[in-house]
């Protein structure tokens, strides 16, 4: 998700909670542009890793993904992902942090 954030940077805030991630917004490229705005490439960036992440990940598991823009110019972002471990009561989690 990292990487298509940074593909996409005027999509910005966007990308924000739990995604929108409902809709596949078939964005596509036309000659090194894209079909959708950068609200809807976001919106079929979050589709797509949620497809990704709920193949791979243990039912219950969670995305998330934080923007931070009070030090404009710079945007902060906080992808997060959780899921349930067995035997375990709380759920592992794991955060990546990045700034452009």
């Amino acid at each position: 998700m990292a990487d298509r954030i940074r593909s996409n940077p005027d999509a910005g805030a966007a990308y924000a909670a739990g995604g929108p991630g409902s809709a596949n917004q078939s964005c596509v490229s036309n000659n090194g542009g894209t079909v959708c705005t950068p609200a809807q490439l976001a919106e079929d960036d979050w589709f797509w890793w949620l497809q990704s992440l709920n193949a791979r990940m243990a039912t219950g598991s969670a995305a998330t993904v934080t923007v931070d823009t009070s030090a404009a110019p710079i945007t902060r972002y906080t992808i997060q992902i959780s899921w349930p471990d067995i035997g375990q009561r709380d759920a592992s989690t794991y955060t990546m942090v990045f700034a452009q």
